[in-house]
């Protein structure tokens, strides 16, 4: 298993998070808005949120840990896979961001059964709680770096 140290275990848990946001906000914009994932439509909000996390992801460069594009994430498992161990070493992470994302996807309608806004709410609070954890990581990376560079 990978030895990780705690700024990316909260980088990957927040990736995750945002993973499952994505499930939420797919759910809903599919039962809710016309059968169509938020990406193909053209609204503003929601398509500059998809947009800024797209990026953001991006930028981080986490291999094989997507939080929007599951079916790459599940065709790279699939030419990947192997019965001899060691030729596809982040499988956990493909198949922890399908995971996320399906379930996410399951939280979203179940979310929507009660009322859109709770959906998108909790979508809200939780890409907010992603990118407080993305700020304090940064921070103490920081911090770590200025107490390294004063020895």
């Amino acid at each position: 298993m990978d030895s990780l140290t705690r700024s990316e275990r909260v980088l990957h848990g927040s990736l995750y998070c945002m993973t499952f946001v994505t499930g939420l906000v797919d759910a809903g914009s599919w039962v809710a808005m016309g059968h169509v994932f938020t990406a193909n439509m053209i609204i503003a909000l929601t398509a500059l949120a998809m947009g800024m996390r797209n990026g953001t992801v991006r930028r981080l460069a986490v291999p094989e840990l997507t939080t929007t594009v599951l079916t790459l994430t599940v065709a790279a498992l699939a030419f990947d896979f192997s019965l001899t161990p060691g030729n596809n070493p982040r499988w956990r992470r493909r198949v922890g961001s399908v995971f996320m994302m399906l379930s996410g996807a399951f939280v979203g309608v179940q979310l929507l059964k009660h009322s859109l806004a709770l959906l998108l709410g909790a979508s809200a609070v939780l890409t907010a709680l992603c990118a407080l954890a993305q700020i304090y990581r940064e921070e103490t990376e920081h911090e770590a770096k200025l107490r390294t560079s004063r020895r």
